[in-house]
């Protein structure tokens, strides 16, 4: 029988060490980000033990994944709408199957407005918005202003434009809560309209009279001293000043869908009179008078021509009540108009010049 020393000897020898035998650490999904996820939309999992390498498996075939803080990957755009897996598969082992939904990407088919000043409700039209509302909408990407969510469906979404949004031309965007971008065409953010200047100023009564600025819609009402008057749109809106408005100073205003401009202040003046002319006839180089009314003062829009072609006549006097100029050469002989034009009016009663020399 041995000793209880020489047992304790042998035990001593025969132990050399331990061995623990940890379990597997499988991976498992516990959520999705996006559930339901459109094609083409990025899907991201949330669990325990995700490997940083290994295999995400679609409805059981392998995808193209991204690791970050969850692990991410694109769901293939031909992946069939409806019911769906996602499972990883690491070298620690497979994770449990986990069921989530893939629905279509959303589809806008039509915007409107297209433009409208702020406040203004917009309508987007279409199908896979989601049934929740996106987290927010921004204009142009950036956080210029943020739109007011009216109203949410999966085929309709309804937005308002901020009060204190300024003019300015940008797409809307909003991330679905399918996990897709959604861009909508350019919406203009309209303004009253502004007044900078006017091309006559003074501006002679019956003569037509162009306002330029910014905002000027193309549809509106232009008023000179409160009342309206007939316009014409051209690159400058323009209408004609009333033959019947009093001489002295007046207003111009635009009012238009969108509000009313400024009101601009100017001058309006007797439209121009020549009741004589001296000499009707000579050579090139004559100084001829005219006398009258309403010339203005030399300059800008006042000035002198034979027919209404070529260059305006040297001026070597001008006041409101007469004007000297200089027959210029290279005229032919004849009768030549000729035409004083002031404060954007053409003067009434423009006479004839008789020969003119040709020119040598």
């Amino acid at each position: 029988m041995r000793s209880s020393a020489s047992a304790a000897i042998i035990a001593s020898l025969l132990f050399v060490g331990s061995f623990h035998l940890n379990a597997q650490s499988l991976p498992t999904i516990v959520s999705v980000s996006v559930d339901p996820v459109a094609q083409g939309a990025m899907e991201c999992v949330n669990g325990t033990n995700l490997a940083s390498t290994g295999t995400v498996t679609l409805n059981g075939s392998a995808v193209t994944s991204m690791s970050f803080s969850w692990l991410c990957f694109i769901v293939p755009s031909g992946t069939p709408v409806g019911a769906a897996t996602v499972q990883l598969v690491t070298v620690d082992g497979a994770s449990n199957t986990f069921n989530f939904t893939v629905v279509a990407p959303p589809n806008l088919t039509s915007m409107t407005p297209t433009s409208g000043p702020a406040g203004t409700q917009i309508t987007l039209l279409g199908n896979g918005f989601g049934a929740t509302a996106a987290a927010q909408v921004r204009f142009n990407s950036f956080n210029t202003f943020l739109p007011t969510i009216v109203s949410w469906s999966d085929t309709q979404v309804q937005l308002s434009i901020p009060s204190t949004a300024q003019p300015e031309s940008g797409y809307l965007q909003f991330i679905t809560s399918t996990g897709v971008e959604v861009d909508t065409p350019n919406f203009t953010v309209t303004g009253p309209p502004t007044i900078v200047s006017v091309s006559t100023n003074p501006i002679a009564q019956g003569a037509m009279e162009c306002v330029n600025g910014t905002n000027l819609a193309s549809t509106g009402t232009v008023k000179v001293n409160g009342s309206a008057v007939t316009s014409m749109s051209f690159s400058w809106l323009c209408f004609f000043v009333p033959s019947g408005t009093p001489v002295g100073a007046a207003t111009v205003q635009l009012v238009t869908p969108d509000g009313a401009s400024n009101i601009f202040d100017l001058t309006v003046a007797a439209p121009p009179t020549v009741t004589s002319m001296t000499p009707t006839s000579g050579l090139a180089g004559t100084l001829i008078t005219l006398n009258g009314t309403g010339f203005g003062t030399a300059g800008g829009a006042n000035y002198v021509s034979l027919d209404g072609v070529g260059a305006f006549l040297t001026v070597v006097s001008w006041s409101d009540t007469q004007a000297v100029v200089t027959i210029p050469q290279g005229r032919d002989p004849g009768n030549h108009y000729v035409e004083l034009i002031a404060n954007g009016s053409y003067a009434a009663n423009n006479p004839v010049f008789g020969s003119v020399l040709i020119w040598i």
